[in-house]
């Protein structure tokens, strides 16, 4: 389970990290270290520009490739015009593993009709899968006005998980600027959260159930350009895919003194799950109570706000074993 807590007291404002099973002073945790990690860049010896990537990759189409200075920093990255590309986990991740991450770095397409500022030719404009068995967790960008009536709307392109729930927008640009999309899985595996984190703006949030099957393969989907009849050289590029088991950092609680008098505990929503409680005193002689009222997404953060009726009160975040 994870925890953080902070204090408030009349003459006293503070956050910090904690063990609560601490008999004396709070104490204070270090950076969480990362475990092993794989790192695909597609610059490792075998990735050779004008090439498709070597295995454990497969190719299901002949429009993919690896492209030089197409990454992250004018690093290499793959590249999908209509092509699928399949990674097969040389280790497939599972419930024995422990809580795991995969993540990777999605540039979007962009190609614009001389009738709309928006790129008009697109059903979908990448799509990313991470495949269990019997299970799919997927984020994909895709154009609701599918049929290309004009002019186009920002809220036409909308972010996509599985099962076809939006959860939210995108804006098309020319620009070469990486999504960044996270799979964090519990450490039971029961369940998964999404995370799309854009170049700009707030990042997009959701919570999917998992059944416990173990990832043993992934995969990339380019858009449809050409599908539709318009053919072209339109690439949708991925780089640096990373596996591995993540030591996930837990939440610091933000708190500061507002009018009533009362405080305001904020801390980000990305931090699903999270319950917050609250003690009037410290180990060894402590008892952490729920918090009363649900929190409220303000921003990207949560946020309680709690009269001030205690000379001192301190809080927490627990998030408890599923």
């Amino acid at each position: 389970m994870a925890r953080t807590c902070g204090s408030v007291g009349r003459r006293l404002l503070a956050k910090r990290p904690c063990s609560v099973w601490s008999a004396g002073p709070l104490l204070l945790l270090a950076g969480a270290g990362l475990h092993a990690q794989t790192v695909i860049s597609f610059d490792e010896p075998g990735y050779a520009a004008g090439m498709p990537p070597p295995a454990p990759w497969v190719m299901n189409g002949a429009a993919g490739q690896v492209v030089a200075g197409a990454g992250v920093g004018g690093s290499q990255a793959l590249g999908l015009e209509t092509a699928i590309a399949d990674f097969y986990l040389p280790t497939p991740l599972g419930p024995a593993d422990g809580a795991q991450r995969i993540s990777v770095k999605v540039d979007l397409p962009y190609e614009v009709s001389a009738a709309s500022s928006y790129p008009m030719n697109f059903m979908k404009f990448g799509q990313l899968l991470v495949v269990g068995s019997g299970q799919v967790a997927s984020v994909g960008w895709s154009m609701e006005d599918w049929d290309r009536q004009l002019p186009h709307q920002p809220g036409d392109f909308t972010v996509k998980i599985s099962g076809g729930q939006t959860i939210g927008q995108f804006v098309p640009d020319q620009v070469v600027a990486f999504y960044e999309v996270l799979f964090d899985f519990a450490a039971d595996w029961t369940s998964v959260t999404v995370t799309v984190r854009p170049p700009q703006g707030v990042e997009l949030v959701h919570q999917l159930s998992w059944n416990g099957s173990q990832v043993g393969r992934m995969q990339f989907y380019g858009n449809d350009y050409a599908q539709l009849g318009l053919y072209g050289t339109v690439v949708t590029y991925y780089d640096d895919l990373v596996l591995g088991n993540v030591v996930v950092t837990p939440p610091t609680v933000n708190i500061r003194l507002v009018d009533g008098p009362a405080v305001l505990l904020s801390w980000p929503a990305t931090y699903i799950g999270y319950i917050l409680e609250s003690a009037s005193a410290l180990p060894p002689a402590v008892q952490w109570d729920p918090v009363a009222g649900e929190p409220v997404i303000v921003g990207s953060d949560f946020v309680v706000t709690i009269p001030i009726v205690d000379t001192q009160r301190f809080f927490q975040l627990h998030k408890p074993q599923q």
